[in-house]
């Protein structure tokens, strides 16, 4: 008898929404910062959550200012800067998830990696990107981070 292996893989993006809204300005500008790296701990994480293993799920994105390359044995940001809540979405039509969350410029400048977590403060990281040149934005603009992952077959 043959069998037949079924795979899955996840694959995850970040991106990007820019808006300033001034009395003389309300315009947005859309960046696609592209796929990330789902790390060990998150496929744990999957994993653990999968098989209802008591894990919390992902809550929380986090930017920091390392531009040190993504691997999969990391397990924080190189330099966390801020972390907020995300509003998480799931769309079971597509097996998608999505978690965004909105920054002040002052709080993005700077920013060279973005993460996705499972708690306020430490907890597991469950996907790292790293965007280089570095974001600045200016005084008074905002930008709605996007991760998203779809789970499917390869």
């Amino acid at each position: 008898m043959v069998e037949k292996e079924d795979h899955l893989k996840i694959e995850g993006r970040f991106s990007g929404t820019i808006r300033a809204q001034t009395m003389f300005l309300d315009t947005e500008m859309h960046i696609n910062f592209g796929k990330n790296i789902v790390v060990n701990n998150g496929l744990v994480l999957a994993l653990q959550r999968l098989a209802g293993v008591s894990a919390n799920p992902i809550t929380h994105m986090a930017l920091g200012t390392s531009g040190t390359a993504e691997s999969a044995t990391q397990t924080a940001l190189g330099t966390e800067t801020i972390r907020k809540s995300a509003t998480i979405n799931v769309d079971s039509g597509n097996y998608k998830v999505t978690a965004q969350a909105t920054f002040s410029g002052n709080d993005a400048t700077g920013t060279q990696e973005l993460g996705i977590f499972n708690s306020s403060s430490a907890g597991t990281m469950f996907a790292r990107k790293v965007i280089s040149p570095a974001l600045s934005l200016p005084s008074g603009f905002n930008i709605v981070i996007t991760w998203s992952a779809t789970l499917g077959r390869p």
